[in-house]
């Protein structure tokens, strides 16, 4: 008896031990709502942008003409 309970409570270590690392490596891992926000933040940096580009043109345009 003494045995089994010994080797339940190593195996029970191992598996806590075990538990800490994936909890670790998943503090590290990106979510689907840090993605998302992510995508979004790019999205508006890119209509910023092709809207200032647009502006630019059209004023470049309206000196040229």
């Amino acid at each position: 008896m003494e045995h089994r309970l010994h080797t339940l409570e190593s195996a029970m270590m191992d598996a806590r031990e075990r538990l800490v690392r994936i909890e670790t490596r998943l503090d590290a891992t990106a979510t689907r709502a840090d993605l998302h926000e992510a995508v979004l933040s790019l999205a508006k940096w890119m209509a910023g942008a092709g809207l200032a580009l647009l502006g630019l043109a059209a004023a470049t345009a309206k000196l040229i003409f």
